[in-house]
C-alpha cells in the first residue's frame, strides 16, 4: 500500500554535521500524492547528529585489516578463476569438447567472475568514499588497484560519486556540484538541457542495465576519462584534473597488460575478461538503479531539499541466497551507507541499518526507511525488477516538491 510522507519546509544543510533545522510552518493540507503529503507541519524525522548518536560507535571504527582481506578475497578470486578459465580455453581439454560443453562453461565463468568484478568495485567504492581505512594514501592505492583492475577511473568516480551522496534526489540545484550519477526528470518538464541523455536513451532503455555503465563513464558529464570539459569538471583545479588523468592512465596499463597478457588475440581477450566485464557492468547498472529509484520516489528542488531527505530516497534492498554478504551489504544497507558514506565501513552497515530503524520506530516515523525483498522467492526478483522498473518507470519522478512546498 502506499505510504504517505510528512512534507517540512525547506531545511538547510548544515555542512559539518549535516543537521536538519527545525524550521515549520502552518499550511493548508493540500491532497496527498503518492507516499508524500505536503502538510508542511512538525515530525520526528531524526537530524544526522541524532542518527549518528543512535548508532554504536564502533560501527564508525574503520579497520584496514579487515578492509584489507576483504579485498584479498575478492581480487586473489577473480584472479585465480581468470588464470584457470584462461589455461582451460588453451588445453586439449576444451578443444575436445563438445560446442554445448564449451558455451555452458563459458557462461558459468562470466556469470562468477563478473560478480566477483562487481564485488572488487565495492571495495574500491569504499576506497573512494575514505571507508576503507583511516589513512588517505592507503585508500587512494588501493583505490586505484581494485578499480584499475576493472577499468573504472578511480578518482574521477570518486568526485562524481561523492556529489551523488551530497546532493541526492536534490532536482533543482542550479550550481555545477550536483547528483551527477542519478537524474530525474518530471514527466511535464522533459527538454531541460541536463535531460539530454535521458532522453537520448529512453527509446532503448530496455538495454541500460548491458550498456548504461560503458556510455556513463564515458561520456556524461563531459566524461570520467577526460578533465578537460562538461559539468564534472567545472571549477576543478588542475590538480584534481591531473589525479584524473593518473587514474586515465592507469586504466590504460591495465587494458594493455590484458591485451598483451593474451598475445593480442581478441577471442581470448573477450572470453577471458571482456564477457565477464560485460556482467560486471550489468551488476553495477542493475544495483545502482535499484538503489536509487522506486515508483514512488520523491525529489526535491534545492528549496525543498535537505541531505537527510535526500538520504532516505534511497532503498535498501534484500538480494538472497548469500549475495548480499558477498558484496558487502550494498545492497541491503545502503541507506545508512547513504547517510554516512565517509565514516562506516561495510562490515558495520547492517548493525548500522538497524539502529537507524529502530531511532526512525522510537520517533513513529519509521515509513521513512525504504526496503525491499528482491529475492528470488521475494516476488520481485532483483534480474526481472530492474528491467520492470526501468521500462515502466525509467527516470520519470511522479512526486516532484517545489522550493514552495507545493506538489509536481
Amino acid at each position: 500500500q502506499p505510504r504517505h510522507r510528512v512534507a517540512r519546509s525547506p531545511q538547510p544543510v548544515d555542512a559539518d554535521s549535516m543537521c536538519l533545522s527545525e524550521e515549520t510552518k502552518n499550511a493548508a493540507e493540500p491532497p496527498a500524492k503518492g507516499r508524500y503529503s505536503a502538510k508542511p507541519r512538525p515530525d520526528d524525522l531524526p537530524s544526522a547528529a541524532e542518527l549518528r548518536k543512535a548508532i554504536p560507535k564502533h560501527c564508525f571504527n574503520k579497520s584496514l585489516l579487515y578492509s584489507g582481506l576483504y579485498l584479498l578475497r575478492d581480487m586473489g578470486t577473480a584472479a585465480a578463476l581468470m588464470y584457470a578459465f584462461a589455461q582451460l580455453i588453451q588445453s586439449q581439454t576444451w578443444q575436445d569438447a563438445s560446442l554445448v560443453a564449451k558455451i555452458a562453461t563459458t557462461t558459468v565463468y562470466w556469470l562468477v567472475e563478473g560478480f566477483i568484478m562487481w564485488c572488487i568495485f565495492v571495495v574500491g567504492h569504499d576506497c573512494g568514499h575514505g571507508s576503507f581505512s583511516n589513512y588517505t594514501w592507503v585508500n587512494d592505492l588501493c583505490g586505484h588497484i581494485t578499480h584499475a583492475s576493472i577499468l573504472v577511473p578511480y578518482w574521477p568516480w570518486a568526485r562524481s560519486h561523492h556529489m551523488h551522496h551530497s546532493y541526492h534526489n536534490n532536482g533543482g540545484n542550479p550550481g555545477p556540484v550536483k547528483d551527477m550519477s542519478h537524474a530525474w526528470y518530471h514527466p511535464d518538464y522533459r527538454e531541460r538541457e541536463t535531460d539530454f541523455y535521458a532522453r537520448m536513451f529512453e527509446p532503448v532503455r530496455d538495454l541500460l542495465p548491458f550498456i548504461g555503465w560503458f556510455f556513463y563513464v564515458l561520456f556524461a558529464e563531459g566524461g570520467h576519462f577526460t578533465p578537460f570539459s562538461g559539468p564534472l569538471w567545472e571549477g576543478a583545479s588542475l590538480v584534481v584534473r591531473a589525479k584524473a588523468l593518473v587514474s586515465t592512465a592507469s586504466c590504460t596499463a591495465m587494458a594493455y597488460g590484458v591485451v598483451r597478457a593474451f598475445e593480442y588475440d581478441a577471442g581470448r581477450i573477450g572470453l577471458v575478461y571482456l564477457g565477464p566485464w560485460v556482467i560486471f557492468s550489468w551488476w553495477l547498472f542493475t544495483v545502482t538503479y535499484l538503489q536509487h529509484h522506486h515508483p514512488e520516489s520523491v525529489v526535491y528542488d534545492d528549496g525543498a531539499w535537505s541531505f537527510v531527505k535526500g538520504a532516505f530516497e534511497t532503498v535498501d534492498r534484500k538480494y538472497g541466497m548469500g549475495i548480499d554478504n558477498l558484496h558487502h551489504n550494498i545492497t541491503d544497507g545502503h541507506v545508512a551507507h547513504h547517510l554516512f558514506f565517509t565514516r562506516i565501513p561495510h562490515y558495520h552497515l547492517l548493525e548500522a541499518t538497524e539502529a537507524i530503524k529502530g531511532e526512525l520506530k522510537r520517533r513513529g516515523c519509521e515509513e521513512w526507511y525504504l526496503y525491499r525483498d528482491n529475492s528470488l522467492f521475494g516476488g520481485n526478483w532483483y534480474v526481472t525488477e530492474v528491467w520492470r522498473q526501468i521500462h515502466n518507470h525509467y527516470f520519470l519522478a511522479n512526486t516532484w516538491v517545489k522550493a514552495d512546498g507545493k506538489i509536481e
